[in-house]
């Protein structure tokens, strides 16, 4: 038994995306899907009151980053952070974020940590 591909399709709201299944020896491996091409934008927000919104302080928001919106068929914030402990510790207030991000028209929100490693 070696390596299977099951092809399918999910429904999302921008249509069917269609979805590839690879298992090895029967163990699934990794989902594959298409996506629409990215968009990114930007966005002003006050980022003590983001940051309240999610359960950080404004220290925790990484701003050598900006805070975008990015589109793969729905608007993401995407959230630079400082530390794995910021993102760890966010306890969101999930009806004020819920209110920021209608405003803002996005539907999903990512934390993320860049992390810098030099090649050998």
């Amino acid at each position: 038994m070696g390596r299977k591909i099951e092809h399918d399709h999910v429904w999302t709201n921008i249509g069917h995306v269609p979805v590839e299944f690879v298992t090895m020896q029967g163990v699934l491996h990794a989902v594959i899907m298409e996506q629409v091409e990215p968009k990114v934008k930007k966005i002003e927000t006050d980022l003590s009151e983001l940051a309240s919104y999610i359960g950080l302080t404004k220290d925790d928001i990484d701003t050598n980053y900006p805070v975008r919106r990015g589109y793969t068929g729905n608007w993401h914030l995407l959230i630079p952070v400082t530390t794995r402990k910021a993102i760890d510790q966010a306890v969101p207030q999930i009806l004020k974020l819920k209110k920021h991000n209608e405003r803002i028209s996005v539907r999903l929100i990512y934390l993320h940590l860049i992390v810098k490693k030099k090649i050998a």
